[in-house]
């Protein structure tokens, strides 16, 4: 990103250490934060321009930690600051994980026996995630859905772009 986009300063946030000391190591000019997993406390209020979670909140099976995250993001983000991420999205495969059941998208499921592929959430329709984002204050939210490139677990994926 730093690169890319031509940053001043990336920061990252973490439930692993192994990630934190491993970004620590390549990235300089940067923060990067091990956290709890429920919230953004080690950050302060009205810091970021730009917000970014790739690969996360599918894995998280409970959607009031869910919400309480996005809802810390808006917290974090300036005036302007823009939040984008991606989840899994459509209808469940059978075989995926031999059948594994997933959680809908506003079930509290606290007694997940794991994450990453075990007990994952997938949005089958853009308005939860949509209305969601609007009842914590995000606006201009848009969302763009796309076939997956090479995951037979996640049909199609959904992008989400919204400001604070």
């Amino acid at each position: 990103l730093k690169k890319h986009f031509e940053f001043k300063r990336v920061d990252g946030i973490d439930i692993s250490n192994n990630n934190i000391e491993y970004c620590k190591s390549q990235i300089l000019e940067s923060n990067f934060y091990k956290n709890n997993g429920v919230d953004l406390s080690e950050l302060e209020s009205n810091t970021y321009d730009f917000v970014m979670s790739t690969i996360v909140f599918q894995h998280i099976p409970v959607h009031e930690i869910r919400y309480g995250l996005m809802s810390e993001i808006l917290r974090i983000l300036k005036e302007g600051g823009e939040f984008r991420f991606q989840m899994g999205y459509g209808e469940d495969l059978k075989h995926y994980k031999g059948g594994l059941d997933r959680k809908g998208y506003f079930d509290n499921y606290y007694n997940a026996e794991g994450t990453n592929g075990v007990r994952d959430v997938r949005i089958t329709n853009e308005n939860d995630i949509i209305s969601d984002l609007e009842k914590i204050g995000f606006s201009n939210v848009k969302t763009q859905i796309k076939d997956s490139y090479s995951d037979d677990g996640h049909p199609s994926w959904i992008y989400i772009n919204c400001t604070k």
